[in-house]
This record gives structure tokens, sequence and C-alpha cells, in this order.
């Protein structure tokens, strides 16, 4: 399973968190320290093989996110597509 894999269809899951987050400065610290186990407590099972990196954005500031590179070779216009469906995630 890959690092995205682990998360599809959790997104309420993850929406909930966030918003505690907003709220529970505790809950929010410990995600931050030992996201698996929070991530865990929400429902959302993370591999041990997968690192999860857990950033807090600033509102003056954006994190973008460089996938990783596909194991196969395929056209630009290929690339294209399935960039634009994962890179707003």
């Amino acid at each position: 399973m890959q690092g995205q894999e682990a998360i599809k269809g959790k997104e309420k899951q993850w929406a909930q968190m966030i918003s505690r987050c907003w709220v529970d400065e505790g809950y929010k610290e410990r995600l931050l320290k030992d996201p698996r186990a929070v991530l865990k407590e929400s429902g959302i099972g993370v591999p041990e093989n997968i690192k999860i990196n857990i950033l807090e954005t600033k509102e003056d500031e954006i994190t973008l996110t460089l996938p990783p590179r596909p194991a196969a070779e395929v056209s630009i216009e290929e690339l294209s597509g399935r960039l634009a469906a994962w890179a707003w995630t």
C-alpha cells in the first residue's frame, strides 16, 4: 500500500480531526507529535511502513507537495491528468 492509498476514503475523519485541532490545542499538539496514534484513534490506520508528515500551515503561507515520480513511462498528457486529480488533495 502506498501513502495516498492509506488515507483514501477517510476525508470525513480527516475533516473532523482538523476541526478538533482548531478548538483543542492539546489534541493538535498530540497529532503533530504522534500522528500515527492520533490518526488510528480517529479510524485512519496507516501501515507502519508509511511515513506520516503533518504540517501546520499559517495564514500567510502555502504548502505544496511534490508527488512521487510514476514508476512507468507515461505521456505528459496522462501525467497532467493524474496530477490535476492529485495535486490539491
